[in-house]
């Protein structure tokens, strides 16, 4: 059980209070999975969930004039099928395919905003889920590919009214497309020399998201790509250590552009980050490590934004992130 007040403004300081709630959410899953070593290579399983989800709101205070008292809404409990098989290829490599169904309820936060309102009309998301991948991974290098489709129905998206206020409605069915990749390699390891371990890795995520079957009144947005989504991002490390306890950790991100309506008229333009830390680890006694390091982060100065507001009312979607900047700190760390 959880309270929710919310409190008028005046002046920069709290007024009489405008909405109480007091918010229960219950949330429950029956589970039961079979395996079957069909051969030493071949490996089947077999999944079945049920879900069941409620949420009460027992509002007592009302400014606005609207109902009072106990509104609860109740979600047919479903049955949530899961197919995965794995094959071996060899003692480093296999192939792996799965499909699964999933159901995801609106959370209480979804239905009670953080401004009051109430939204008992959400409906949960419900979808399909098909996935082929391949794993390897021998001495020091590591391979991981994966391929999915998913299709969404009832997808809940956010959009921002006049008061800036994060909303949430139900957009229809989605057509979530992806590519993720994941590959890294370690070029030395445990050396005596002034390199100790040098390690490299990317990872890149492709996610071709559009709009199904979409619209918001006399506006048709079936096919757009689905709003708040970058269709690619490349995270690349390098992690090195040297002689003397000193470690080097680069950085580097790419994320292409993403649309910030879903009329995909407004984007945030890609951009590329950079981050160089740099720290120096000694034993400082028996049970104790100390820990100095000093970094960069956005070392190319890019101007971009996070958290940006999805769908704002008045065009109010940017949210400016820190430009170059450079940190540095301690840390003791007690073993007992």
């Amino acid at each position: 059980m959880t309270d929710a007040q919310n409190f008028g403004n005046r002046d920069g300081v709290a007024d009489t209070v405008r909405f109480a709630d007091k918010l229960k959410a219950t949330q429950g899953f029956l589970f039961q999975q079979a395996e079957w070593e069909l051969t030493n290579q071949f490996l089947l399983t077999l999944g079945l969930s049920q879900n069941f989800s409620s949420f009460e709101i027992d509002r007592q205070i009302d400014a606005n004039g609207g109902a009072t008292g106990v509104q609860t809404r109740k979600f047919d409990p479903l049955l949530i099928p899961r197919f995965a098989v794995n094959y071996s290829l060899n003692e480093f490599s296999a192939l792996r395919a799965s499909v699964s169904s999933g159901f995801s309820p609106p959370t209480i936060d979804e239905v009670r905003t953080n401004e009051g309102s109430l939204n008992f009309d959400l409906e949960a998301e419900r979808g399909t889920n098909y996935e082929l991948g391949y794993r390897l991974g021998k001495n020091r290098f590591n391979l991981d590919l994966t391929a999915f489709y998913f299709r969404l129905s009832e997808t809940i998206t956010t959009f921002t009214n006049e008061q800036g206020v994060v909303l949430f409605r139900n957009a229809g069915s989605t057509d979530q497309k992806g590519i993720e990749a994941a590959v890294d390699y370690t070029f030395i390891q445990n050396s005596a020399g002034f390199v100790r371990n040098l390690k490299m890795g990317s990872a890149f995520t492709g996610h071709y998201f559009t709009f199904k079957d979409y619209r918001q009144r006399e506006n048709d947005f079936s096919g757009n790509d689905l709003t708040g989504v970058s269709p690619n991002t490349l995270v690349s490390t390098l992690d090195a250590r040297f002689s003397g306890s000193t470690y080097l950790n680069l950085t580097h991100q790419f994320t292409d552009e993403i649309p910030l309506n879903d009329a995909n008229t407004v984007y945030q333009d890609a951009y590329n980050l950079i981050g160089i830390r740099l720290g120096f680890i000694q034993q400082a006694g028996k049970r104790t490590d100390l820990e100095i390091y000093a970094g960069v982060d956005n070392l190319l100065n890019e101007s971009y934004s996070l958290g940006n507001d999805l769908n704002p009312f008045g065009g109010r979607y940017y949210q400016p992130a820190p430009t170059r900047n450079f940190y540095f700190g301690m840390k003791v760390n007690l073993r007992y």
